[in-house]
């Protein structure tokens, strides 16, 4: 029996993160999507039974991630984080702190290997 995402774990990765980047990217577009408009934007000429599955899971398992949000019609949205700054309080979605969290990550890595050249070798 083949996996949900994928044979693989590297392939399930990698679907599982290009379906959530094509979410966020309509989320971001249309702010609330309901689950059946989601699926028609995702996979427009047919409906396949895996397919679907795939998007339900996915939205469940991003809601339990705290990354979006669904009401009890099934309208999904982006979830938002608000804080304090010294301009007022500010709003910003999970999303957007996860792809900051990244570029962070990539610029400390960045400064680590800086520091471990030899500049006199």
């Amino acid at each position: 029996m083949t996996k949900l995402w994928g044979d693989t774990t590297e392939l399930s990765d990698f679907t599982k993160k290009n379906l959530e980047a094509h979410l966020e990217r309509i989320l971001k577009d249309k702010g609330r999507i309901s689950f059946r408009e989601l699926i028609k934007e995702i996979w427009q000429p047919y409906h396949l039974l895996t397919h679907f599955i795939r998007i339900k899971v996915l939205i469940s398992q991003l809601e339990g991630e705290g990354k979006i949000i669904v009401d009890k019609e099934e309208n999904i949205s982006i979830a938002r984080l608000s804080y304090l700054d010294t301009n007022g309080f500010q709003e910003v979605s999970i999303w957007d702190l996860e792809h900051r969290k990244k570029e962070v990550e990539k610029k400390k890595e960045i400064i680590r290997r800086y520091q471990n050249i030899n500049y006199l070798s």
